[in-house]
Formats: structure tokens, C-alpha cells, sequence
């Protein structure tokens, strides 16, 4: 069976959301791994640059038979909309 659910913003689900990447990048060689630290703190909102501090999002992981199949990032860029007067997001 396939579910879908919204992660919450805390270290444990935040990491099953980063860790997806290696799975579904294993075996390519083009991949440059990102450093787990950082996204971590992207998401938290504890980085520098507050990348995600622009609107709402959420994190959503599909999961069969319990096992991570898919993942999305989905947000609205509130500060972009205001500056250019448009309705507009981002996944």
C-alpha cells in the first residue's frame, strides 16, 4: 500500500527526508553528495542564509509497505510574489 505524509520539522523525519537522496542516487557516478549538516540546518532554519525563510513548506515522503518510494519538497516564495506581483510555488 502507498502513503503519503507530511514529515514533521524535527531532526528525525528531516533526516529520512535527506537520507532518501543517497538511496535514489547510489549508483551514479555524476552525484556530488551534499553535505547532511547543511541541509539539515536549511530546513531547520538554523543556516545563514534562511533559504526556506521565504514562506511556507513541507515535506512530503510516499512510503509502500512501509519502505521511502518518493519525496517532495513544496513551498511559496512569498517575498518573490510580493516583488513581482505574482502567485507563484515551488516543488
Amino acid at each position: 500500500m502507498v502513503k503519503i505524509r507530511e514529515l514533521g520539522r524535527n531532526k528525525e523525519e528531516l533526516m529520512q527526508f535527506i537520507n532518501f537522496a543517497w538511496e535514489i542516487y547510489q549508483n551514479d557516478s555524476n552525484w556530488v553528495a551534499p553535505l547532511k549538516s547543511d541541509l539539515l540546518k536549511v530546513f531547520l532554519g538554523s543556516d545563514n542564509s534562511k533559504k526556506l525563510n521565504c514562506g511556507p513548506y513541507a515535506c512530503f515522503m510516499v512510503f509502500e509497505n512501509g519502505k521511502p518510494l518518493a519525496r517532495a519538497l513544496v513551498g511559496i516564495n512569498e517575498k518573490m510574489n510580493l516583488k513581482k506581483n505574482i502567485n507563484t510555488a515551488y516543488f
